[in-house]
């Protein structure tokens, strides 16, 4: 059995949407504890069991229901697989920064809630020094993660204040525009390089993410806007999760180019498990063949010291034969089946996450 440490997942907001986003929904406040959770992909008690040893824990924030009603590209509403040609597909909708800020803040409480809650199974951690602890003594590491920086106000002043509550990571963007950049369509078949790259804002703000060791992940970001950050950052450069789109070409995936400046930085891409960004919802594709075949074209093309795992459990639809976070040690198997040495395996199961994280804390 492997040890896995995961780029991204949106456990946190599987487990306790914030109020806004409920609609009556009837909360087990515990369940990401008591593994009650009748959905779930991630939870305490299955990643004991499946030697999960922890990963980046993203609070990803949408708008109210009544506005995505309003919008037919709809990430709740409406599949994110849609397929385009020649036009410029539209983005998911700008969400209230207000808004984001409240909502953030909650789902913020939870996750210290719930590490209190866990008795010292689980530990969000604030430096390299905390996740080799926590790895050492077998506690589920979190890192928390901002999916989307709407939350962040324009001066950055509140910035600080999520770095001293314990974010240690955050996305520029998600598939909307915000004041920081923009994201990139839910497409498949055509390129990811749409729309204008980062603004001031999203250059001053990656600049103190290096300043406070803050992990700034590319995923999600247009492709001007990915070397904008490739131009100015001066730390490895991270993409949670996607895939290499020369294997699928999803807008949220990765050109050659892309993938050999990540390289160039010495950073990594975690392979998502999404089914449409992996296999273009082309059903005579086996899924977590799928999976293996982006690991390998990313290791056997640019090296596999730059690939790891980017789960996005609790925000995908992941191959079915997984069925949640136990379905990793199918993915090993997998790797082991298509050829991988044992320490191959070993540096995109959890190895090639370390080397980055130390290098950026």
């Amino acid at each position: 059995m492997s040890v896995f440490f995961d780029g991204h997942n949106d456990s946190l907001t599987r487990h306790y949407p914030p109020r806004h986003l409920r609609q009556g929904e009837n909360l087990d406040v515990n369940s990401f504890i008591n593994g009650l959770h009748p959905h779930a992909h991630l939870d305490l008690p299955r990643a004991q069991k499946t030697n999960f040893a922890g990963g980046f824990f993203a609070i990803f924030i949408d708008p109210e229901p009544n506005l995505q009603e309003s919008n037919p590209n709809s990430a709740y509403l409406a599949p994110r697989d849609r397929t385009f040609s020649g036009d410029y597909p539209s983005l998911e909708i700008p969400i209230d920064s207000q808004l984001a800020l409240k909502a953030t803040l909650e789902v913020l409480s939870y996750a210290f809630k719930v590490e209190r809650s866990s008795q010292g199974q689980i530990r969000i951690v604030r430096s390299f020094e905390d996740l080799l602890e926590a790895l050492n003594n077998k506690q589920l590491a979190q890192i928390l993660h901002l999916e989307g920086c709407e939350a962040i106000d324009a001066d950055l002043h509140n910035l600080e204040t999520f770095y001293q509550a314990g974010v240690r990571s955050l996305g520029l963007c998600w598939s909307r525009p915000n004041i920081f950049g923009t994201g990139v369509p839910f497409a498949n078949n055509i390129t990811p390089n749409l729309g204008p790259g980062l603004t001031s804002l999203g250059k001053a703000l990656v600049r103190e993410c290096n300043n406070l060791h803050i992990v700034v992940d590319l995923a999600h970001l247009n492709y001007r806007g990915f070397f904008d950050v490739a131009k100015i950052s001066s730390v490895p450069l991270v993409v949670s999760h996607a895939g290499a789109f020369s294997v699928c070409p999803s807008t949220r995936n990765l050109k050659d180019e892309q993938l050999e400046a990540i390289v160039q930085s010495q950073g990594i891409v975690g392979v998502t498990f999404n089914i449409p960004d992996i296999t273009g919802n082309d059903e005579a594709k086996d899924p977590l063949q799928g999976v293996v075949e982006h690991i390998k074209y990313i290791g056997e093309n640019f090296g596999y010291d730059y690939v790891g795992l980017g789960s996005d459990f609790d925000g995908c639809t992941i191959p079915p034969q997984m069925d949640g976070v136990e379905g990793l040690e199918l993915l090993r198997e997998a790797m082991e089946q298509n050829g991988l040495t044992q320490e191959e395996i070993d540096l995109v199961c959890y190895q090639n996450w370390l080397r980055v994280l130390e290098r950026i804390f």
